[in-house]
């Protein structure tokens, strides 16, 4: 089954209206989605190395702490292991980070420390202890503590710690034992906690060897650097920072900035490595927000499309074409009065146009066509009929002139003689229609020839019919045959003297106007009230052997406008019902020097 020229423009509608938007939808999408993955690059990106300088920062105030007591000469000289002890828990009690301080003397033994317990124990097999001994006296401030990673400290009550070791040296620079402090892992953590990329992204603090130090929840020594991390963590180690796609523990795609801390200053820093991340998720929301709203846009303006598309097509293409091909068909079927009314402009309106133009000319080719042939017909008629009708008429005055005045056939006579007289009238009109007459125009007052016409009706005035003449006081010549124009005249109001009622009054009025070349125009109407004529019989009025009435030849009418057109002017009725009917006319005058009054040309 082929497809109607709705099913097609609507298919081009589609391609053409909501393809392009479903595109331009997902470019918008793709774009979209760029700049938001854009847009968390940048805010990853800004995150660990700013992050990682504040732990720096932190730690080394702590380192630059344990420099400081390292130089104290209360902890450096031989003083009071008491007063020594009271200044460790006043520091710990001032400064929140740490979670043990304490001294040793040379031999390994803790002498001073913020805890009782602690008093008295050997630590000298202790790595850090191994590691502050060996520093030699007056080493660069870069080099002159020991830092020991994360692990879990005895000294600390178990807690994870970062440990500071710094040799004690006397003036005369003999080794005097070792400070130790201690500073709580947790207190790192706070700050990995805090760090936030978007709603949902957290961050990782790693140490040199691949162990998690601390995640979002806080503290997570011991749990080890699990293995989607690796490839970011390998390029910390070796110096990079960057960004990267990776995928979790649950195999989510993440994307993972990360960045080394290097120090701060001349704190040397642990070789740690900071990585932030964010999942694709969140990275993709703002763009899958604005997709969706996109697509409940798109899908309203489609549905929008598709709708106003439909009622449009319909209303300006679909239900036009239908009425222009039932125009089509009907003309084809011969109904040429048939007209298509469509009020819009472009192709659609220029061809009804031209099928109206067309069905108009068929109409009035018909009209011609049916009109030479009555002509034919009318004549091949009146010319058959002619002779045996004259035939009869001598017969039957021959009969009159020998027939007794008084005889009782003689009245029957005379009306033979008068119907053959109305036939024999009635054969001229077909004649004079089937083969007219070229006018032979001469200057002539159309009100004499009205009146001879009007006389030839005064029989009217036996059957109640009156006349009442409004003529204006001065009217033009005009250029027509006389003998013409009185058989146009005395048929048109022969025919209305046939329609009228007994006792109706015919109104007859002449006036004299200008056409838009400000020439003369004598218009004539004929008007008598009675039973209006039906619109259906309107147009058909003058169209030969048809009649109002059945008993009545309308061939009188049809003569009569064609001879008024001959010689220029226009005929046409109308009726109304209460109003009866008018008959006008409109013939050319001639210039204003041709005017009469009451029948008499005027002076010039």
């Amino acid at each position: 089954m082929g497809w109607g020229i709705k099913a097609r423009l609507f298919l081009s509608m589609l391609i053409l209206g909501v393809l392009p938007l479903i595109l331009s939808g997902i470019a918008s999408y793709s774009i979209t989605r760029r700049a938001s993955i854009e847009a968390a690059r940048d805010e990853l990106r800004g995150i660990p190395g700013p992050a990682g300088r504040r732990l720096e920062e932190m730690l080394y105030f702590r380192w630059n702490d344990t420099l400081f007591l390292s130089r104290l000469p209360l902890l450096t000289g031989e003083g009071d292991p008491e007063q020594k002890s009271a200044y460790l828990k006043e520091v710990l009690q001032t400064y929140a980070p740490y979670s043990w301080l304490g001294v040793t003397d040379a031999a390994g033994r803790i002498i001073a420390a913020t805890t009782d317990a602690s008093l008295g124990q050997e630590v000298s097999g202790e790595v850090w202890y191994q590691k502050a001994r060996a520093i030699a006296p007056h080493r660069p401030a870069r080099a002159a503590i020991h830092l020991q990673d994360s692990y879990f400290s005895k000294l600390s009550g178990g807690l994870p710690v970062v440990g500071f070791s710094a040799p004690l040296y006397d003036p005369q620079e003999r080794f005097r034992g070792v400070v130790r402090t201690e500073v709580k892992l947790s207190f790192v953590a706070e700050n990995i906690q805090n760090l936030r990329a978007g709603r949902s992204g957290s961050a990782l603090l790693v140490n040199r060897d691949g162990q998690v130090l601390a995640d979002r929840t806080g503290v997570a020594l011991g749990q080890g650097l699990l293995l989607p991390w690796q490839a970011p963590f390998w390029r910390t180690r070796s110096g990079r920072s960057g960004i990267l796609w990776e995928k979790d523990t649950r195999g989510e795609q993440v994307l993972v900035s990360f960045a080394p801390l290097r120090g701060f200053a001349h704190y040397p820093g642990l070789g740690w490595s900071l990585l932030v991340f964010q999942p694709a998720e969140e990275v993709y929301a703002a763009a899958r927000k604005q997709a969706r709203l996109f697509a409940g846009v798109t899908l309203a303006g489609v549905a929008a499309i598709l709708l106003g598309g439909y009622l449009l097509l319909e209303r300006w293409i679909s239900r036009p074409l239908g009425q222009l091909c039932t125009l089509a068909e009907r003309i084809g079927a011969g109904e040429l009065e048939q007209r298509v009314e469509i009020r819009q402009g472009g192709e659609i309106g220029g061809l009804a146009v031209s099928l109206d133009r067309m069905a108009g000319n068929l109409k009035a080719l018909q009209e011609r066509l049916v009109q030479a042939t009555l002509r034919e017909f009318s004549f091949e008629i009146a010319h058959e009929l002619g002779n045996p009708l004259a035939a009869l008429r001598v017969g039957a005055q021959v009969l009159e002139e020998e027939l007794e005045p008084h005889s009782p056939h003689m009245e029957l006579v005379k009306r033979l003689i008068a119907e053959t007289g109305r036939i024999d009238h009635l054969l001229k009109i077909f004649i004079s229609f089937a083969r007219p007459q070229k006018p032979s125009p001469v200057p002539c007052d159309l009100r004499e020839i009205l009146e001879e016409v009007l006389a030839l009706i005064q029989s009217l005035a036996r059957q109640g019919i009156s006349i009442c003449r409004e003529y204006a006081p001065s009217l033009p010549r005009v250029n027509a045959d006389p003998t013409q124009m009185h058989q146009a005249l005395l048929g048109l109001v022969w025919k209305m003297a046939q329609e009228m009622p007994p006792g109706g009054e015919l109104r007859v009025k002449l006036t004299m106007g200008a056409n838009p070349a400000d020439l003369p125009i004598i218009t004539l109407s004929l008007s008598c009230a009675g039973q209006a004529i039906p619109p259906a019989q309107l147009q058909r009025i003058f169209s030969p052997l048809f009649d109002v009435k059945a008993q009545t030849s309308g061939l009188s009418l049809a003569f009569s406008r064609q001879i008024i057109e001959q010689h220029g002017g226009k005929l046409w009725v109308e009726s109304e019902a209460g109003e009866g009917s008018t008959f006008t006319l409109y013939l050319p005058g001639l210039p204003s020097n041709s005017l009469v009054s009451n029948g008499h040309p005027l002076p010039s």
